[in-house]
């Protein structure tokens, strides 16, 4: 049975045949060259000996990395055209030239080969496709490094925006067509299994992986070509001639909303793309009769027909509803034409190019009109700078210099949150610091290693365990320069949710803060909702009515409109109301705490049927609680909640309408911080 699988990198698509045993029969890759990958390709290619591309050599490691990628562009001989492809050819051996560099020794394999199994301990992993990354990964040890690299947007929001590009195709038409490139194995298991994400594309495609931690976005490139900066073209011209040069996809890549909106306009269209027998009927009259709409099919790479349409053309023009920096449209930039993309195209066009926005035909038509009137010294002037930025953000040394910084921060991301801190801390109730030998001597009179538990983590101390947090927080806030403090990191907070877009124009009947602390987030989130009736909670809360700065004095909450608070001084443990909140919300409090299962119990019990949630809090893995609570003592934080348990909880209880990750490297140790609201199931 055919499954249509993923888009591949920049314009090419892969089609994979996959049988009910999961063996490999076929592999072809589809794109404006047209060429068949090899059928048969080898379990494992050893890429340690020299490759003809500049630059490689493994040293003297004995570090090995993985790659589960594609395998042909390893096996082309010297001089194959190809090897001009930055995409997909120039990809897989940069990221084993740079891998290379920094000293690994690295074994590839075919993404979709889900017979490998693994014959040594890889220290780092890079694996592509939903369908074979955890596989894999569940196979190598949990010290390995493993790493998703994605060549576009998070999968589910890829195949949203193609499904509503066919729908409104659907609507305006009245034609249903087969799908173009939607990712039919999910994503989900292999983003959440890694330790980072890179992706191709901008920081709009990195923003569709927020709910992950550790996200990177790249830019692709394109080999060198040198031949734009020797070509004289005439800008008066070309100014009427537009280039759609794509890879496989008519309906994803807009091809009919490019047709609709060149009909009946004087500007020409020239299209390079191979296209799909559905989609020709339905596009008979503008690919065959319409006197300005050129259908020239795929054409050779850099070849003299590919030549001939980019000195022709002025303009490189996508309306693609999800892409990661397309190699096409990379190429058509180092060729000097102007792009013209849509947003969801995946690249930054800044000061050299424009953005089909709205990415309609009426917007898309207008914008042809514009350009087409556009001076030849504005088009020569723009052509320039398109040029001087594929040279300078889309080049081969730029890729490789971002893609070794990308895989070192996540590398060594990785490391810092999976290994003990190197060096022991510990902090008392009145904030006194030790570090060092000093820290390991306290640690061996005063640790939590006592209340670890083997899978649960510190989800119970005794009550003088939490009374000594209370102490520390006292002491933060109530004395020296806590009393001058005016926030607790309340605009990280709003930022880390989005401003709190996900409940915009909400009114609540009422809600509570649990450990609201002397600044509440109350304040932040009203901006965006309303509601009736608000409860603050924490166990020290009458002593922050003290606080000179306090953001609810004399009951009130700070700010234009004043809303009356009520306070409740109670650990969230033993807090005991029949009110149900529609609103609840919990900010950093569940470390504070001396019960997890009954903090989560009450944020349960507590909010009402279909009412919301915002949560935040540290994620850190079981076993690194483990070695934090051998060399690491902090009395003001007594509970070390796994991410597992967190996690666990917030599925299985609420409907997440935001969800953001992100890691936060610490001086003393490092974790993902989670943005979590939800509604009630």
């Amino acid at each position: 049975m055919l499954d249509y699988y993923r888009r591949f990198l920049f314009g090419r698509v892969a089609r994979r045949a996959i049988t009910a045993l999961g063996s490999i029969v076929r592999a072809r890759r589809s794109g404006t060259l047209g060429r068949d990958l090899p059928t048969s390709p080898a379990p494992v290619l050893d890429c340690n000996s020299p490759l003809p591309v500049r630059g490689t050599g493994c040293g003297a490691s004995t570090r090995y990395a993985l790659l589960s990628y594609i395998t042909y562009p390893f096996r082309l001989p010297s001089g194959d055209p190809r090897l001009k492809e930055f995409s997909n050819v120039g990809i897989a051996r940069s990221i084993v030239r740079v891998l290379r560099e920094m000293g690994y020794k690295v074994d590839v394999i075919e993404w979709t080969d889900n017979s490998w199994s693994p014959t040594r301990l890889y220290d780092l992993f890079i694996g592509h496709g939903g369908c074979n990354f955890q596989r894999i990964a569940h196979l190598l040890p949990s010290r390995t490094v493993k790493i998703y690299f994605s060549t576009g947007r998070y999968w589910r929001e890829h195949n949203d925006l193609e499904e509503a590009r066919f729908r409104d195709l659907e609507r305006r038409r009245g034609i249903r067509l087969s799908r173009d490139r939607r990712i039919e194995f999910s994503e989900e298991e292999a983003n959440t299994l890694a330790n980072g994400i890179i992706c191709l594309g901008n920081g709009d495609v990195a923003d569709s992986y927020r709910k992950f931690p550790l996200v990177i976005s790249l830019n692709s490139a394109a080999v060198f070509d040198p031949r734009p900066d020797f070509v004289h073209k005439d800008f008066y011209e070309a100014r009427r001639h537009f280039l759609f040069f794509a890879g496989p996809g008519n309906v994803h890549k807009g091809l009919d909303l490019v047709l609709e909106a060149f009909a009946g306009s004087d500007a020409e269209l020239h299209i390079c793309q191979v296209i799909k027998p559905d989609f020709r009927a339905a596009y008979r009259r503008e690919l065959q009769d319409l006197p300005n709409i050129h259908l020239h099919g795929p054409v050779l790479f850099r070849g003299e027909k590919h030549y001939e349409l980019v000195d022709r053309c002025a303009f490189a023009i996508s309306a693609s509803c999800s892409e990661g920096s397309p190699g096409a449209m990379i190429e058509c930039i180092h060729q000097g034409l102007i792009p013209v993309v849509s947003r969801h195209t995946g690249i930054d066009v800044s000061d050299f190019g424009i953005v089909l926005e709205p990415c309609t035909i009426q917007g898309i038509r207008d914008i042809i009109h514009s350009l087409r009137q556009r001076p030849p010294e504005w088009c020569a002037e723009m052509s320039a700078r398109a040029r001087a930025a594929a040279l300078r953000d889309f080049s081969e040394a730029t890729f490789l210099k971002n893609l070794r910084m990308a895989i070192e921060r996540i590398t060594e991301y990785a490391h810092a949150r999976t290994r003990p801190p190197a060096n022991p801390f510990f902090v008392d109730s009145a904030r006194n610091v030790s570090r060092g030998h000093d820290a390991l001597g306290r640690l061996t009179l005063t640790s939590d290693r006592p209340h670890f538990r083997d899978g649960c983590g510190i989800c119970e101390v005794p009550l003088e365990r939490w009374q000594e947090a209370q102490e520390y927080e006292a002491t933060m806030w109530m004395t020296g320069a806590g009393l001058r403090a005016t926030e607790d990191r309340n605009r990280e907070h709003a930022k880390g949710f989005d401003d709190y877009r996900a409940i915009r124009g909400l009114t609540f009947r009422n809600a509570i803060e649990l450990g609201c602390g002397p600044f509440t987030n109350m304040i932040p989130i009203l901006r965006n909702a309303s509601c009736r009736r608000i409860t603050l909670l924490d166990p020290l809360i009458d002593q922050y009515l003290t606080h000179p700065h306090c953001a609810y004095p004399k009951k009130r909450l700070a700010g234009s409109r004043r809303w009356k608070v009520r306070t409740v001084s109670s650990p969230i443990e033993e807090y005991h109301t029949d009110e149900r909140y529609d609103l609840v919300v919990i900010i950093n409090v569940l470390e504070h705490c001396y019960l997890a299962s009954a903090v989560f119990n009450k944020v349960l019990s507590l909010t009402a049927p279909g009412g919301i949630v915002v949560f935040h809090d540290k994620l850190v893995p079981v076993n690194a609680i483990r070695e934090l609570a051998v060399v690491v003592y902090d009395a003001g934080h007594p509970l070390r909640v796994p991410e597992e348990a967190i996690l666990s909880f917030l599925n299985r209880h609420f409907e997440p309408l935001y969800t953001h990750r992100t890691a936060v490297v610490g001086d003393v140790y490092s974790y993902d911080a989670l943005y979590f609201i939800g509604r009630k199931r």
